[in-house]
């Protein structure tokens, strides 16, 4: 909706600005080639007033009617406000009244030039209009008016303000839905992206905008192009990467067995070599069964049941495992802070995202320093959210890596170097497992020492009354 707004406001400023310089060039353009519209308007209404008033006045004239004649011109007075005068072919005024020097010579003017002749004078227009009588004997008619008599009045001010109103509203409807029409496959494309961003391999927009007859179908189209071929590329990189790892899993049983066998016979000199040789199995191992299980995470887990989960005691349950493996390393993992929460998923799962962000806090912590884990509930936004937050003691990470850390198969130089044990996975399918009940997980180096990991899951709410904690 911000995006169709700004170009609603674009196009609507843009029309206006365009229409503006239409009819500021319009007006220049007539008053440098003296054809104002208004003084046109006046012009041709005093020269049809005058044509028509002065046949009947020559015609009153040659009948000897001076009476008829001097009432015609101020009836025309009277009705309109032209003060009109009728003048002989030499000039001499018939009615019998003394005409303005203006007049005279705006009457004057006619017999060299044309059939009407018009001017301005002040305040006032100028009007000639040369007449015929019988046989061709010429008169001349010549008038002035008053400029505010044709200046529009108050209700045609309005009628103009209500028109330009009109013209408002109506060129505001039309920037919308022009503006909607553009911007709503653009909006359904923005948030397609934003969608297979996050992993949903499934989405495509052509349905909404694919339909449309221009560039921003054909856009739709590329992008429905693009958003299949990432998904099948994806799809055969997961269905290759679990074979090879179900593959491994059979040598390396095999591996496993030979490895004991050469134990019987090998020499205390032979040990220490099928001691490497076992621990770079069990690392393979282990770096198999991780790969299948984020293998699995890739795939789809929405038709798998999800029930209500205690998290109060996962995590107690997950705290009291590792601290059990930390201290043979002179480290610690404390349940800093809990309070008893909920949420809906797969126990395994979870228990497994967890955990791993325990464990590679526990491999990175200092020795002689202890894993800090809270559990806190928060139910001030929609949905209330369960927040943990895992804190260590080590090196921390440096800051262009942050985003970085949750990729498969990544590690930061000097810091998740294979030494430590780590296959580069843990992270990642920690993300994948809480991305699927929802949640989400972050990074940050802590203001004085160490590594912090914040955990959210949308919280299991059985009564209104708790919503209200």
């Amino acid at each position: 909706m911000k995006h169709r707004r700004g170009i609603f406001i674009k196009m609507f400023i843009w029309f206006w600005l365009v229409m503006t310089v239409v009819i500021t060039i319009t007006i220049l353009i007539d008053r440098f080639t003296g054809t104002d519209p208004r003084e046109r308007m006046i012009h041709r209404h005093l020269e049809i007033l005058l044509s028509f008033t002065g046949q009947t006045a020559v015609e009153l004239h040659e009948n000897g009617n001076r009476a008829g004649l001097s009432a015609k011109l101020k009836g025309l007075k009277s009705s309109t406000g032209i003060k009109a005068f009728l003048f002989s072919d030499d000039l001499r005024e018939l009615q019998g009244e003394s005409a303005p020097k203006e007049v005279i010579e705006l009457a004057s003017r006619i017999r060299k030039e044309s059939k009407s002749v018009f001017s301005n004078f002040k305040n006032k227009a100028l009007g000639a209009v040369k007449l015929s009588g019988r046989g061709g004997q010429p008169y001349f008619i010549a008038g002035l008016i008053p400029l505010q008599n044709f200046l529009p009045s108050t209700n045609e001010t309005l009628f103009i303000f209500q028109r330009l109103a009109i013209a408002l509203v109506i060129s505001c409807l039309a920037c919308y839905l022009l503006a909607r029409y553009l911007t709503v496959p653009i909006i359904r494309l923005g948030e397609a992206a934003r969608k297979l961003a996050t992993g949903d391999l499934t989405v495509r927009i052509s349905p909404v905008a694919g339909n449309r007859w221009d560039e921003l179908g054909e856009l739709a189209k590329d992008f429905d192009l693009m958003a299949e071929r990432i998904s099948s590329l994806i799809t055969s990189q997961q269905q290759l990467l679990g074979n090879i790892s179900h593959e491994l899993r059979s040598p390396l049983a095999r591996l496993n067995v030979a490895l004991e066998l050469a134990r019987r016979v090998s020499t205390p000199e032979g040990e220490k070599a099928l001691g490497r040789i076992e621990w770079e199995a069990e690392r393979l191992n282990e770096l198999i069964g991780r790969l299948l299980s984020f293998t699995r995470l890739e795939g789809s887990w929405e038709e798998v049941k999800k029930e209500p989960i205690d998290l109060q005691g996962l995590i107690q349950d997950i705290v009291d495992d590792a601290d059990f493996e930390a201290r043979s390393r002179n480290r610690e993992v404390r349940l800093v802070a809990s309070v008893a929460c909920s949420v809906i998923g797969i126990n395994e799962l979870l228990r497994s995202a967890i955990e791993n962000v325990v464990r590679n806090a526990v491999r990175y912590t200092r020795e002689g320093t202890a894993v800090e884990i809270t559990l806190q509930s928060d139910y001030r936004g929609a949905p209330p959210l369960a927040k943990i937050r895992v804190r260590d003691y080590g090196p921390g990470v440096p800051e262009a890596a942050l985003a970085c850390l949750f990729r498969p198969f990544y590690r930061v130089s000097g810091v998740r170097e294979r030494q430590t044990g780590g296959t580069g996975l843990g992270l990642a399918i920690a993300e994948r497992a809480l991305r699927l009940h929802g949640g989400t997980i972050k990074a940050a180096n802590a203001a004085d020492e160490g590594f912090i990991i914040e955990i959210t899951i949308p919280l299991y709410v059985t009564s209104p009354l708790r919503s209200l904690q």
